[in-house]
């Protein structure tokens, strides 16, 4: 770096620099990896929301899956059931269901990240490998687990 080199500091996200800076790293990901690259800009690749909901009596919301698919991925945003639903396997039917929307969508894996406390046993019990823990995520001590799972296609 020579000495006329400036470095910014800003929290501005629409700061002028932020579009050249995302050029960069788009041409690096092109020169690196052209067929990916050529995937993603074709508009049959766009993310697509996966959204699955339990319903009860009078379409009360018990819970839902948040997702998206791109690609081979499936990706779990957002896994919920309402507190009084729990442990009625309400769960258990959403992400299946997620999961084998994906498979007809034609993915053949799965990732979600969830808190240390969003019962991990429910995760690995339905086949998830924990691949990654992010120590202290919320900064008071509890952890973030990354899951995978091959859906076998």
């Amino acid at each position: 770096m020579s000495s006329s080199t400036r470095i910014l500091l800003t929290d501005d996200a629409n700061a002028p620099y932020v579009d050249q800076t995302k050029d960069y790293m788009r041409l690096y990901d092109w020169e690196a990896n052209p067929a990916y690259m050529a995937a993603l800009e074709n508009a049959a690749n766009e993310p697509r929301p996966l959204l699955v909901f339990a319903l009860g009596p009078e379409s009360h919301v018990l819970g839902g899956l948040l997702g998206e698919t791109q690609l081979a991925w499936f990706k779990v945003h957002v896994l919920a059931v309402e507190q009084d639903s729990r442990k009625n396997g309400i769960g258990s039917r959403l992400l299946r269901t997620g999961e084998g929307e994906a498979m007809n969508r034609g993915c053949r894996h799965v990732y979600l990240d969830a808190m240390e406390y969003h019962t991990p046993e429910f995760y690995e019990g339905h086949g998830y490998e924990r691949v990654a823990t992010l120590p202290d995520w919320d900064s008071r001590g509890r952890a973030k687990h990354i899951y995978i799972k091959d859906l076998g296609t």
